[in-house]
């Protein structure tokens, strides 16, 4: 026992011995510009390699480098190899909760959404009861893209991946209003219907109920504006050209009171009262 506790002693100040002038030396050099940090990529082998075969052990090295990087003076060449070493360690380890989140916070807004997202795909893979992964994929898909289908079908799958009710209440509420955002009306009336009978709040169902009427109203006007056109030869100008043609006995309200209008073509559209520009 007492030849244990000597081997241990002498092993603990050997550690010692070493560590002390290692930090001591360490402390004393300059400290790294914010690129020298991420300037350089290595392959994801390779990185499991150095790592002593543990590829999760390379994937954690890979998060901390990002972790701990300043972006005040990156370069866009710097962003490219951050985009690459944050998708490498997706790819050693797409659990990382760490890593996505670092990937989601820096990544697309500095132009690197294709890596972005393919870290978010794995992520949502990976880890089944997380909703975030396809939440920030839906979000992404709408700022970064305007991909409205995509960004419904994302918040979708977020919300059948929350154990949360109202969470996943509100994933619904949110893929409900992209898909309104499309010029497919039967497909986004269809989705609308599926995401209702899924939906557990009946203040949600009613909801989503006056979205597929919103959309019905919709088709109602384009039915009619078609007609219109053929009539006449030329497009609406307004929806109050319906009910002057005959068309129509009034402009039908819109179910969520926001009221439709009529675009550049004499298309009817849906005004939308968020968002940058209106979409049809």
């Amino acid at each position: 026992m007492r030849k244990s506790v000597t081997l241990g002693l002498t092993f603990f100040g050997t550690l010692l011995a070493i560590y002390i002038p290692a930090t001591n030396y360490l402390l004393q050099q300059r400290a790294p510009l914010q690129a020298d940090a991420i300037n350089v990529a290595i392959s994801p082998p390779m990185q499991t390699v150095l790592s002593g075969g543990d590829r999760y052990l390379a994937a954690n090295i890979g998060t901390l480098r990002a972790l701990f990087l300043s972006v005040e003076k990156l370069t866009a060449s710097d962003y490219a190899i951050l985009a690459r070493v944050q998708d490498d360690s997706s790819l050693l380890n797409p659990r990382s909760n760490d890593n996505y989140y670092i990937a989601q916070a820096i990544l697309p807004w500095a132009g690197e959404l294709e890596s972005t997202q393919r870290i978010l795909i794995r992520a949502a893979e990976a880890l089944p009861n997380d909703p975030n992964p396809y939440f920030f994929l839906g979000f992404n898909h709408w700022q970064f893209e305007r991909n409205y289908q995509a960004a419904g079908a994302a918040f979708e799958k977020a919300a059948a991946t929350t154990h949360d009710s109202k969470q996943r209440d509100a994933y619904l509420h949110m893929a409900s209003k992209f898909y309104t955002h499309t010029d497919d009306l039967d497909l986004a009336i269809k989705t609308i219907e599926h995401l209702r009978q899924t939906a557990r709040d009946p203040a949600l169902k009613q909801h989503l109920l006056a979205r597929q009427y919103r959309i019905l109203r919709l088709q109602i006007l384009r039915e009619k504006a078609h007609e219109y056109r053929k009539l006449n030869g030329k497009p609406i100008g307004n929806l109050e050209d319906l009910v002057v043609a005959g068309l129509l006995d009034q402009v039908p309200a819109d179910p969520l009171g926001i009221g439709y209008d009529v675009d550049a073509n004499g298309q009817p559209i849906m005004i939308i009262r968020q968002g940058p520009k209106r979409i049809q």
